[in-house]
């Protein structure tokens, strides 16, 4: 159980939302955050249309403005090439005011067509501005006339039209009435489309505050909510973890209930084993004298068909069978015993020169590889901090079983590699031996169990002991193996071993 302190943290404070969120289930959870999105997608879609109308309406509102300025410009050239024509009678011919009556006359034709296209879409406009065009032709055919007089030599008559020139004053007053009505439509068109943009822009503001209360209660809302979530996830993940060290707990202490039963078993089954042993020894010191002694007298025990050699031989037999069955069972005793005080013996981890490590193992074998004609060869392996004792242990057992299970016949051939991947360190050790069947694979690694042919001494503990001893370490040890073909067995350790 945990401590006050240890307990996972409480979190009584929850914003409504969330649990009313929570309250709902993940269906209905999920139908409310639908119809958020929904909503928020037609008020963006509401608001893009708004914004368009505005724009639309200061468009237009701007078109109204633009036509207007067009129309004084209109009126102001007709003013100018009505002025310049005047000077130029006045002055007898003046070439400069002759040019700038030029030039306001070609630029009437282009504020007219101007206005013709920005007018297209209102026939309105368009009627008016037809006549307007009429009434213009007819004022400027009239300036025209009185300088032909000019050009002509008659400057008298031309003066004179100034007075008498009824006509010409009626087209312009009539031209400025067509270009004030022209003009008054427009504005009626600008204050329209100016209300309409001031209210599409009303709108617009509307939509958008509406829009950014909805964003906000939105996220609002999902905050709340993964901020419980993630609290909740806290508080079960503390309570997980709670169980788990009890579960760790509960696991180490049978572990060291079991390493003390193993202890207690190999120490009470040696007792009774040394007894056996020695009695074993006494009965061949009796055997011998009673033996010796029958020999020597000649005398035969009740019966004349007595075989003293037989017998003796059947002696020796039964007390064979007695040693090699208590030398077995002493065997597997010190199996247990140091698998029991392997796992009681406390890890120091160090730095360690890895390929120093597995070279050293391979001295301390080089005999035996010279016996059976091996080749033991050591790449560059990288370091680990770990238990040195533990992995001269696993090493020592993995290299002894390659040496043993060579193929008759066939050059031996131990390599040792290793390499590093993210934060766990490989060794493989690999041979060219026997190999191991498949079916086999899997259980060579429980205690006592051993695979193929059982023609080496062993009582099937180096490998149980190997997959303890990396168990502690924190580490897994796997088989890659073909039969007839040889074995590959994987190593893999955290760059920094565990502690227990």
């Amino acid at each position: 159980m945990l401590s006050p302190a240890q307990a996972p943290p409480q979190f009584d404070e929850e914003p409504w939302i969330a649990r009313f969120l929570i309250g709902l289930g993940s269906t209905w959870q999920g139908v409310l955050i639908a119809a958020s999105a929904a909503i928020l997608s037609v008020n963006v879609a509401l608001f893009a249309w708004t914004s368009q109308q505005s724009q639309s309406q200061a468009k237009l509102a701007s078109h109204s403005l633009m036509v207007e300025n067009r129309l004084s410009e209109l009126l102001l050239f007709i003013r100018t090439a009505e002025s310049e024509q005047r000077g130029d009678i006045l002055a007898s011919g003046n070439s400069a005011y002759r040019a700038c009556y030029i030039a306001a006359v070609n630029e009437i034709p282009r504020r007219l067509a101007e206005l013709n296209i920005m007018t297209a879409d209102n026939l309105g406009q368009q009627a008016e501005l037809a006549e307007l065009e009429r009434l213009i032709n007819d004022k400027l055919a009239d300036l025209a006339s009185k300088l032909r007089l000019l050009d002509e030599g008659d400057r008298g008559r031309a003066l004179e039209s100034f007075d008498r020139n009824d006509k010409g004053r009626a087209l312009m007053a009539t031209i400025r009435e067509r270009v004030a009505r022209l003009k008054g439509e427009e504005e009626r068109l600008l204050s329209v489309r100016s209300a309409d943009s001031a209210r599409a822009s009303q709108q617009l503001f509307f939509v958008g505050l509406g829009d950014t209360l909805l964003i906000f209660f939105l996220g609002w809302m999902a905050i709340s909510f993964s901020l419980l979530s993630r609290q909740r996830l806290v508080a079960a993940n503390a309570a997980l973890e709670s169980k788990v060290e009890e579960r760790v707990a509960e696991l180490r202490a049978a572990h060291d209930e079991m390493q003390s039963f193993a202890y207690v078993v190999g120490h009470d089954l040696r007792a009774p084993l040394v007894n056996i042993m020695g009695f074993t020894g006494e009965l061949q010191t009796l055997r011998d004298s009673i033996f010796d002694h029958l020999a020597q007298g000649g005398e035969t025990p009740n019966s004349k068909s007595f075989d003293a050699q037989a017998a003796a031989a059947e002696f020796d037999e039964a007390l064979g069978f007695i040693r090699a069955a208590t030398v077995k069972i002493d065997h597997l005793i010190n199996a247990i015993l140091a698998i029991s005080r392997a796992g009681k013996r406390e890890l120091k981890l160090e730095k360690i020169d890895m390929s120093a490590l597995v070279k050293g193992v391979v001295a301390t074998l080089a005999h035996q590889a010279q016996a059976v004609g091996a080749k033991m060869e050591v790449g560059t392996l990288p370091p680990v901090t770990c238990d040195r004792l533990a992995l001269e242990q696993i090493f020592a057992n993995l290299l002894d079983n390659a040496l043993k299970y060579l193929r008759d016949g066939e050059p031996g051939q131990i390599q040792v590699t290793g390499y590093a991947a993210y934060d766990r360190v490989i060794y493989e050790v690999r041979d060219n031996g026997r190999g191991i069947a498949e079916a086999d694979q899997k259980r060579i690694f429980d205690l006592f169990r051993r695979a193929g042919a059982q023609d080496q001494r062993g009582e099937g503990i180096g490998l149980a002991n190997v997959r303890a001893l990396l168990r502690r370490l924190g580490g897994t040890i796997g088989l890659t193996s073909t039969l007839d073909c040889g074995s590959t067995f994987k190593v893999v350790l955290p760059r920094v071993c565990a502690a227990q």
